[in-house]
């Protein structure tokens, strides 16, 4: 007795519209990865600059984001936002003896 042996291939595979969708979203997403990386570059120059004029980096990091988000918080003006977050560091952060 003889077996025949068939071999079957697979149909051509014709790209479907989500492997264009994929490529898209693919070099999409590398592209803002370089542009994240070049920011994230000038950033650290940035900083770098601060540290070389012996600016508080810590400080200066804190009023970035005071800054940025002043328009989320309910405060009025600079000085309610920042009494605003002086009240919660309070309540937050141990105090050392003695203040």
């Amino acid at each position: 007795m003889s077996r025949d042996i068939r071999v079957i291939y697979p149909e051509p595979q014709v790209r479907t519209n989500v492997d264009v969708d994929i490529k898209s979203l693919v070099y999409r997403l590398l592209a803002v990865e370089d542009r994240i990386d070049a920011e994230n570059k000038m950033k650290s120059l940035i900083f770098a600059e601060a540290k070389l004029a012996n600016v508080d980096i810590g400080a200066l990091k804190a009023a970035i984001r005071a800054i940025r988000y002043m328009p989320q918080s309910n405060s009025d003006s600079l000085s309610d936002h920042s009494t605003t977050v002086k009240r919660y560091l309070d309540i937050a952060v141990p105090h050392r003896k003695g203040e």
